[in-house]
């Protein structure tokens, strides 16, 4: 349960842009988007159409910078720091609704010096985010002057720290400019249908010399939490096999006790003793032993879980909650176990029991 709430909070929380129902579509080689544009526009199941300025965010196409200098350091530092580069005016984001903290978006009267950056790369040289604006950096014989602070974008796989993001503008971007495609967004359930018709575009459209990439972002981002999805299927699998085994030796326990105080049960009824609180004196031992039983699991668990959620950038925190909901699980299951095996041997007829004893 709690690695299933861990796995649904990285699906689903706030990753600091929208990736959801957005691709991308871009060719190896030089080619005229222009006509391409036009016919992915017109396919139904596509809602929006950049121009092929830009690269996807969730995906591998990225240049690395290295930043060795900045306004304010005193000390030389012994390692760049790295930095994840990536074309972007205000359409792109947009696009993935990013949010700007502080400064103004790059536009087309923004020079190759002007460098937007993320609030985790103002942090690592000591700024806020309005400290951070006209600031300057240095890469190599390049000084960028900071123009605006993005929030923090979850991009990559989730047991990575968040990396250190700028974006740019230019001509001067070079294979960065060249490597660009179109982003798109389509109608949510529409992906198969839609990758279908961009292979069918690309085929007969494009040369062949021409290597296609397409991808869904979300599709993307997934892929890093494949590990995860195989774990979540294998404890569940083995969650289920451990539940049957319980309820089936539990209720073997209980037919085997049953059987063994079968004389024990008469007696109590000669003696008075109703069916339901014979019922109770069962239900208490077994309790008993179930509460014991969580005082050792469930500390042992919470240890083992932590230490796999510190694995993760985000994580989600844990709550009693669920501890509560399985041990009420199996006070219900155990209750179910006991009930109809000593119901039935505390309504045997006590003379017959007894004189068969």
């Amino acid at each position: 349960m709690l690695i299933n709430q861990q796995l649904d909070y990285l699906r689903h929380r706030d990753l600091g842009l929208k990736i959801k129902n957005r691709g991308s579509f871009s060719v190896m080689g030089d080619m005229d988007y222009t006509p391409l544009i036009r016919k992915i526009k017109e396919l139904p199941m596509i809602t929006e159409v950049m121009q092929p300025d830009y690269y996807p965010i969730v995906s591998q196409l990225t240049a690395i910078g290295q930043f060795d200098n900045w306004e304010g350091l005193d000390i030389p530092i012994d390692t760049p720091v790295p930095v994840k580069l990536f074309l972007g005016k205000e359409d792109f984001f947009r696009f993935y609704d990013i949010t700007l903290l502080a400064g103004e978006w790059l536009d087309d009267l923004s020079t190759y010096e002007d460098i937007i950056i993320n609030e985790s790369l103002a942090r690592r040289m000591g700024w806020s985010p309005q400290e951070a604006i006209g600031k300057h950096i240095i890469q190599s014989y390049i000084t960028y002057t900071i123009v605006g602070v993005v929030k923090d974008c979850h991009y990559g796989a989730p047991t990575l720290p968040i990396p250190h993001t700028g974006f740019l503008v230019g001509e001067q971007m070079g294979l960065m400019q060249r490597s660009a495609g179109i982003l798109f967004k389509y109608k949510e359930g529409t992906w198969n249908e839609c990758r279908k018709a961009l292979e069918h575009l690309y085929q007969t459209e494009c040369s062949p010399e021409n290597i296609l990439r397409l991808n869904s972002e979300e599709e993307v981002y997934n892929n890093y939490l494949r590990s995860e999805e195989m774990l979540t299927r294998l404890l569940s699998f083995a969650s289920l096999v451990c539940i049957l085994t319980a309820m089936f030796g539990i209720y073997s326990l209980v037919t085997l006790t049953c059987e063994q105080r079968r004389k024990e049960i008469a007696i109590r009824k000669v003696n008075g003793a109703t069916v339901w609180s014979i019922l109770f004196l069962f239900f208490r031992e077994y309790l008993i032993m179930l509460c014991i039983a969580a005082l050792f699991a469930f500390p042992i668990t919470y240890v083992i879980i932590k230490q796999w959620i510190l694995n993760y950038v985000r994580q989600v925190s844990i709550s009693p909650l669920p501890f509560i909901l399985i041990l009420i699980g199996l006070a219900l299951t155990v209750i179910a176990g006991i009930s109809w095996r000593v119901w039935k041997a505390a309504n045997e007829n006590p003379a017959e029991v007894i004189k068969n004893e």
